[in-house]
């Protein structure tokens, strides 16, 4: 959704580019990174057991980059922009080049040595085609796609910033339980990226006032998540149990 909303404002990004939209993107991509931080805050044996196991058997290259809502931002997170934010964006390039930080450590502290799967499987026959690609990370993370106003997608991000909080207040990003911080790399020990750490449910909170923002005051709210048709985004029944760490 973060992708999405990015995407959205890169591709509508018009002369003169107004100050707050450009600084809007930089929050999204800063709260990529937070969102990085805390799907790969399980420890390194819960990844190497359960997580890129059950990804290798969906398919052996299987790739974050597969996902549907990656390429049209593929471009901005590799810090070129629209020309309609040029020399205007220094904190967004600023935020571009931290989240690749971020990943690289979360790359070091997850799998210190051992290639991506798709780095494995690079040399193992042709490409899939985009579209299978997109198709088999959708059904990995059981997401059901189909057209949703723009309402609709605010109120789904709003539920799962909602439950992102209530996990991380009753848990911690990394729980006292777990093996996780101690296994940080030094790639995730900068005060940079340790500013994110600690401001995860305020980045969510602003990204989610970003999103309500856009809309008039007088919009009529969505309907409670029970009466949403199934062709919404799946919504695990265990989602916000607590349970990302350990």
């Amino acid at each position: 959704m973060l992708w999405q909303e990015l995407g959205r404002r890169t591709a509508e990004a018009a002369v003169p580019a107004p100050p707050e939209e450009v600084a809007a993107a930089a929050r999204l991509v800063r709260g990529y990174s937070a969102m990085l931080l805390y799907t790969a805050s399980c420890t390194r044996d819960t990844y190497h057991r359960v997580i890129r196991p059950s990804m290798a058997l969906h398919h052996p290259a299987f790739s974050g980059a597969w996902a549907r809502d990656y390429g049209p931002v593929r471009a901005l997170l590799r810090g070129r922009l629209p020309a309609a934010w040029d020399g205007r964006a220094g904190a967004l390039l600023e935020e571009c080049a931290l989240n690749e930080a971020v990943h690289d450590g979360i790359a070091a502290r997850l799998v210190p040595e051992a290639p991506s799967l798709l780095q494995s499987a690079a040399s193992n026959g042709r490409p899939l085609p985009r579209n299978i690609r997109a198709v088999l990370f959708d059904t990995y993370f059981l997401t059901l796609r189909a057209p949703c106003s723009s309402v609709e997608v605010a109120a789904q991000l709003l539920r799962r910033v909602k439950v992102v909080r209530e996990d991380l207040a009753a848990n911690g990003l990394y729980p006292a339980a777990t093996s996780s911080r101690a296994e940080k790399t030094d790639g995730l020990c900068t005060p940079r990226v340790e500013e994110i750490e600690r401001a995860v449910p305020q980045l969510l909170a602003s990204i989610a006032r970003d999103s309500v923002r856009c809309f008039p005051s007088d919009f009529s709210a969505p309907a409670p998540a029970s009466s949403l048709s199934p062709t919404r985004a799946f919504e695990h029944p265990l989602e916000g149990s607590g349970s990302h760490g350990v």
